[in-house]
């Protein structure tokens, strides 16, 4: 993720006060992020969109 849409994300989740779940697909898989939480998130690459992102965040 470049920086400008970084700083697109960080300004939309202080806006709004929800952190913001980045997702990149790709051919068989996708790459998920959380961005603008006070735990720091590394990517997660996910197979299936059978998730809930509160597992991740701890809500």
């Amino acid at each position: 993720m470049d920086a400008a849409a970084n700083i697109r994300f960080r300004l939309f989740a202080a806006r709004y006060n929800h952190p913001v779940e980045v997702v990149v697909v790709r051919k068989h898989d996708f790459k998920m992020k959380v961005l603008s939480t006070t735990k720091k998130f590394e990517p997660l690459v996910m197979t299936s969109v059978d998730y809930k992102i509160q597992e991740f965040i701890g809500e």
